[in-house]
């Protein structure tokens, strides 16, 4: 029973289907059927000559803007661009809407919203040129992935707090004790008084 419905289905299907090829084929001919005046009269007033067809003409310059065109002066720019929106995600805690960073390439806006917040700190932690060379992909600044489409990140995930090692004190503050520099030193303070004798 079952496999009965499955042939009705198949041979349903390549009954539509050749019954479309047809209509197809049919529609072809009146084409060209209707076509065989007007390509005659189209013999008959440009000759037998084909058409020639036009070069691309490549885009120039003006005169004063060509000499002046620095393509790496673009790309300093693009980077200046992407700096101060990696800065502006890092502030708000998210990758920022690319509405903050106009005159970005489409390539760009596919793999800006998708960096971490370990990549945008790169960027910003680089000069202009090394940005300018990343997106050239002339070299690749450490720590943040090729430009390329890259899925976005609505949010970025929450990062733990960084640990204070006793032997290296950093310069986050802390509400509880003030600079993990000045907890260190009292913490250094009260050992060597209480190892004092007295």
């Amino acid at each position: 029973m079952l496999r009965d419905i499955q042939r009705e289905n198949v041979m349903i299907h390549a009954l539509i289907t050749a019954i479309t090829t047809a209509l197809r084929a049919f529609v072809r001919a009146v084409c060209a059927v209707a076509m065989a005046p007007l390509r005659l009269i189209n013999r008959v007033l440009c000759g037998d000559a084909p058409q020639e067809i036009l070069a691309p003409v490549p885009y120039e310059y003006g005169d004063e803007q060509s000499e002046t065109f620095d393509r790496q002066a673009l790309y300093r720019e693009i980077a200046n661009r992407i700096i101060s929106w990696a800065a502006e995600s890092i502030v708000a805690g998210r990758p920022v809407s690319l509405t903050m960073a106009p005159g970005i390439p489409i390539a760009l806006r596919d793999w800006l919203p998708g960096l971490t917040r370990a990549e945008c700190a790169a960027i910003i932690g680089a000069d202009e040129i090394a940005v300018a060379a990343h997106l050239q992909k002339l070299f690749t600044l450490p720590g943040v992935r090729p430009v390329q489409r890259l899925p976005r990140l609505q949010e970025w995930p929450e990062e733990p707090a960084p640990a204070c090692d006793a032997g290296s004190p950093s310069l986050i503050y802390s509400a509880d004790g003030g600079w993990p520099a000045r907890q260190h030193a009292r913490a250094e303070a009260a050992r060597s008084s209480a190892v004092a004798p007295g």
